[in-house]
């Protein structure tokens, strides 16, 4: 039994904690390597920011490490997706059930019910499991999308491989997200 994760602007709270963040840090201008989500986030709070990304002032082909990107940018924060601290997380996960309150999952006391989350950096996983640490969550990374693209070496692809139970979706697969339910496609 598939269960979608409820409809939320993940981007948009997780924009709002690190600007809190940012303005009670002293800290001016940051560095996001995004598919676009993420930086649009950030942007639409007035945050400073250098997207690294299809639609950013620069590209990539590649994962770069938290250590990369601070030598490169030691004046800006990181605001890559799956690099936050977890004690931005858990501020995340905070707004996250402040805005949801309490989910149900339906058939929850069936084993393998899980909500079904679209994955990519693992943040949001990361931060719906620290939000709502009872639910049983299932990460789904599909190669058909960019924000959902899986990458060996992201920063918590090891931690969701662990925690979590991993569904990939491989590139030209049909049970893509194209395939699911509008409300689901908002990972």
């Amino acid at each position: 039994m598939q269960q979608l994760i409820p409809k939320i602007d993940f981007k948009v709270l997780r924009a709002a904690v690190i600007d809190n963040y940012m303005m009670g840090a002293g800290i001016g201008k940051a560095v996001c390597f995004s598919c676009g989500n993420a930086a649009r986030a950030l942007a639409g709070r007035g945050i400073n920011i250098l997207e690294i990304g299809p639609q950013g002032q620069l590209q990539s082909v590649r994962w770069w490490t938290p250590a990369e990107i601070h030598l490169l940018w030691p004046d800006r924060f990181d605001a890559t997706p799956g690099h936050l601290p977890l004690f931005l997380m858990l501020h995340i996960a905070m707004a996250i059930r402040d805005e949801l309150g309490v989910i149900q999952i339906e058939g929850a006391d069936y084993p393998g019910v899980g909500l079904h989350v679209p994955t990519g950096s693992g943040e949001t996983i990361m931060c719906m499991h620290l939000a709502y640490p009872a639910y049983k969550f299932v990460a789904v990374y599909d190669d058909n999308h960019e924000s959902t693209r899986y990458f060996a070496g992201a920063p918590l692809s090891g931690v969701v491989g662990r925690m979590f139970t991993p569904i990939y979706i491989v590139e030209g697969a049909k049970n893509s997200f194209e395939n699911w339910p509008e409300e689901a496609r908002h990972g």
